[in-house]
């Protein structure tokens, strides 16, 4: 894993959070995340029209991806930190860092 892999399934995270794609979305979370991803959710705009990768940093064993995502009534930014989870690009813990 690199970071230019985490760009890349950061990006298509984000477009997926825009064209409503839930189960691609997802699919991208560990189950510790999806524990509590419906509170993240409830804090972004609605509806998102656009996700954009502000910053991929290299942060340990792990990678952290800052996505912004807005929409006509407000901007959100979303930290989530990426590790290799069964040979792929995953979402380990996610957080709002504004809104």
């Amino acid at each position: 894993m690199d970071q230019s892999a985490v760009r890349q399934h950061a990006q298509t995270h984000g477009q997926a959070v825009v064209d409503n794609d839930l189960n691609k979305a997802g699919g991208d979370l560990t189950g510790d995340v999806l524990t509590y991803v419906a509170d993240i959710m409830k804090q972004l705009p609605r509806p998102v029209t656009v996700a954009e990768v502000v910053d991929v940093a290299e942060d340990g064993d792990a990678y952290t991806a800052q996505i912004r995502y807005s929409g006509d009534d407000k901007t959100v930014d979303v930290q989530s930190r990426w590790q290799d989870v069964e040979g792929r690009p995953r979402i380990v813990e996610l957080k709002v860092i504004s809104d």
